[in-house]
């Protein structure tokens, strides 16, 4: 249930890394991935979902090649939220939700009682119950934001990938956040990939660290990860800016 890069590269016409990826995403592991804006962050997440072609290498899963997989065996296996916010505003958050069924519906398009079930376990998880019926263009940003991680949860797939998911989210709730996709990640043996500008506040709940930096790339552990000298010079990055 490995997810696994080889000789890995991708970019737009040009390589984003100076030298390939080659790295292994275990289940029960919280990746996380960091980076300067720029860096390629966004890029290699558009590539795993096939937004983008990649450069070379292969991503397998199940030692399956993940980029010969139709739409459908995919969004069966891969759940991704993007920083673009729907335009699906006028219907309830249940109706958003539930989106994240739609890789498993009959040709009638109906959810099931099993579907149903699952929509209110990850909005009580995500405490979203008390807004399930309400239209999404009268909730708050945090509000929605919460909505659209639970999509992706409620996809129910091995593997899922958040770009910057704590955004519009306040210190409080985005700690609350960290901590309920810890316990997912492990009671459900989830992989779950995250990136985020909250270093710090995410470092405790980390199994594991992805850094892009200056076209470089580092992977380890969340406990190792600050003996290196390319996370040393990020941080320092991060400081001028």
């Amino acid at each position: 249930m490995a997810l696994v890069f080889q000789d890995f590269l991708f970019g737009y016409q040009n390589a984003l890394l100076n030298s390939p990826l080659n790295i292994v995403f275990n289940p029960s592991e919280f990746v996380f991935l960091f980076g300067n804006n720029g860096s390629g962050k966004t890029s290699f997440i558009k590539t795993i979902a096939h937004l983008i072609s990649p450069l070379s290498g292969h991503i397998t899963f199940q030692n399956q090649d993940v980029l010969k997989w139709n739409e459908k065996k995919r969004a069966q296996h891969f759940a991704f939220l993007f920083t673009k916010r729907p335009f699906l505003m006028q219907h309830t958050v249940f109706d958003l939700m539930a989106l994240g069924r739609t890789p498993y519906l009959n040709h009638k398009g109906e959810l099931t009682h099993i579907d149903q079930e699952i929509i209110y376990r990850y909005a009580s998880a995500l405490n979203t119950q008390n807004i399930l019926y309400t239209p999404a263009q009268k909730i708050s940003d945090g509000q929605l934001q919460k909505v659209l991680i639970s999509k992706t949860l409620v996809q129910q797939t091995p593997v899922i990938i958040l770009d910057e998911p704590l955004s519009f989210l306040d210190y409080g709730t985005k700690r609350n956040m960290l901590e309920t996709l810890k316990k997912i990640t492990v009671a459900e043996r989830k992989i779950i990939l995250m990136t985020s500008h909250d270093i710090h506040l995410c470092l405790p709940y980390a199994d594991k660290i992805l850094l892009f930096h200056k076209n470089e790339w580092e992977y380890t552990s969340a406990q190792n990860i600050s003996n290196t000298n390319l996370f040393a010079d990020f941080l320092n990055s991060t400081k001028d800016n």
